[in-house]
């Protein structure tokens, strides 16, 4: 992974994401440690670099919880990404 000789890389497992997505939970452990090994498998120089499971780092619900509680529903219908989700909820 030449990403790692150039620069300071971070690499991140994110599986709270994938709980949006994903319809069964019962393999999210497993996928979640076969991707690491994967990554290590392909390179990923762990001495080097950072690697890390989103779920692992409890500041990143702590940071959710927050910022939930100030952003007003007004401001995420301006994204793009937040218009296709809720979009995409509807129609399924």
């Amino acid at each position: 992974m030449e990403l790692q000789d150039d620069y300071d890389c971070v690499y991140c497992i994110v599986d709270l994401h994938a709980l949006t997505t994903v319809g069964d939970t019962e393999n999210l452990k497993q996928n979640t440690n076969e991707m690491a090994l994967d990554w290590l498998a392909a390179g990923i120089r762990p001495e080097e670099t950072i690697m890390f499971i989103q779920s692992h780092v409890p500041e990143v619900t702590e940071l959710h919880t927050i910022l939930s509680m100030v952003t007003p529903v007004g401001k995420l219908s301006e994204l793009p990404t937040f218009k296709d989700k809720v979009a995409s909820s509807l129609i399924t």
